[in-house]
């Protein structure tokens, strides 16, 4: 029987449910404390609410994998939750991985519309460049940390700037005039967002924009215009070394960059860079010694004062909150299991959004270049802080993921 047959609210305005949630979880992303909890609840909620008329699914086998991946990795959280005797809250974070599930079937069988998830994108990214500037000119702060963090604010600034550029390059491509506002808009958006992330002076987002870059590259070039890409590469790399030498933000946070090594090369750990570098050195220490199935959040702890009381380390590692590196992060509390199934998940969604790189359609192909800058981008932020150990970055990486898949699929082209 059909979802409109069964169910109390007629499909039509369950799909107004689904865009005004993705609306609302992006535009809130940075500029409201914790206001992209509303569009995630109403994504959570309209998602079971679909999933209890029991409607026909007919998944694909990339829609199934999807699915299972994410719910295994709830399922790594509670395995490590009971093997270590962990305290309950350690299944929060975790837990959010199987809660996705009902948006991702939601979505990829009704999928949002377009309009609303690049209104939404838009409203997030010149939002926050507005938090940016109360910030730093009327607050005087020295770094934007809008009201998630100074560096999930930089990365996720930066990947919401990507979105808008893809979806700026996505209209020129279609050739309709009448979306001359929407370029601009989307422009902005994207300007926007590189504005906040150089403000909040998160280094670790910029070492994603090549790889990033090369995305849009293979999605975009053909021989027609090998040439402008070349050169639009080129003004790109010429922008960026201006920008390290000149823009005083940029310049700043790369001199401090090497000031830090020169600092912990000469045995002062005490810098942004010194701690992490400190901390690195612990877990070569400590991984190795429980490296399948990892440590319990007790036993780690109690581990690392015993280095520190040794001097092995120096006592910063007390003065981090965690290991500043998603991959270890997963690997010292869920072993080498819990770094497999989150490897696997990267793997498999990257494989999936890059397939869909060179598209005829062209909101597939932007959904997907959205999806695989989203895969890259994250793996490489992951490197310097825990993107999957938060919250706000942790639901916008997931209901991005379902957000872009539900748009890089066929059905999606009508809306």
């Amino acid at each position: 029987m059909a979802l409109h047959q069964v169910s109390g609210m007629p499909k039509q305005r369950l799909d107004v449910v689904a865009s005004a949630g993705v609306f609302l979880f992006f535009a809130l992303m940075l500029s409201v404390p914790r206001g992209y909890t509303l569009g995630a609840v109403v994504l959570l909620l309209g998602g079971m609410y679909y999933l209890a008329q029991r409607p026909p699914l007919m998944l694909s086998g990339e829609d199934k994998l999807m699915a299972w991946l994410l719910a295994g990795m709830s399922a790594m959280g509670v395995f490590s939750y009971l093997y270590h005797d962990n305290p309950t809250r350690s299944l929060d974070l975790v837990s959010r991985y199987v809660m996705v599930v009902p948006i991702l079937l939601w979505l990829i069988k009704r999928p949002p519309s377009a309009k609303w998830v690049w209104a939404g994108l838009m409203v997030g990214s010149i939002s926050a460049a507005g938090v940016t500037l109360w910030q730093v000119y009327i607050l005087d702060f020295d770094r934007a940390r809008g009201t998630t963090g100074v560096i999930q604010f930089g990365d996720l600034g930066l990947i919401m700037g990507v979105f808008c550029a893809a979806g700026f390059i996505g209209l020129e491509r279609s050739g309709q005039a009448r979306d001359t506002v929407w370029r601009i808009l989307l422009a902005l958006g994207a300007v926007a967002g590189l504005y906040a992330s150089i403000e909040s002076g998160s280094r670790g987002g910029w070492i994603a924009l090549p790889a990033i870059i090369a995305i849009f590259v293979v999605a975009y070039t053909s021989r027609r215009n090998v040439k402008y890409v070349i050169a639009a590469v080129l003004i790109l790399l010429v922008a960026a070394i201006t920008a390290i030498t000149t823009v005083p933000a940029v310049e700043a946070r790369y001199d401090e960059a090497v000031s830090d090594i020169q600092r912990y090369q000469a045995g002062d750990p005490q810098t942004s860079l010194g701690y992490r570098l400190d901390m690195y050195k612990s877990l070569s220490i400590i991984i190795p010694q429980k490296p399948w199935l990892g440590w319990s959040q007790h036993d780690y702890a109690v581990e690392q004062e015993r280095l520190v009381s040794s001097d092995i380390v120096s006592d910063v590692l007390f003065k981090m909150p965690n290991t500043h590196n998603t991959f270890l992060e997963f690997w010292v509390l869920h072993g080498l299991l819990g770094l497999l199934m989150l490897l696997a998940l990267l793997l498999v969604a990257f494989v999936y959004f890059a397939r869909r790189l060179r598209a005829d359609n062209k909101r597939i192909q932007t959904a997907a270049v959205c999806g695989t800058a989203l895969i890259v981008g994250y793996s490489v932020f992951s490197l310097s802080q825990v993107m999957l150990n938060r919250n706000n970055t942790l639901l916008f990486f997931l209901i991005a993921v379902a957000v872009f898949w539900a748009m890089a699929k066929p059905a999606a082209t009508d809306r």
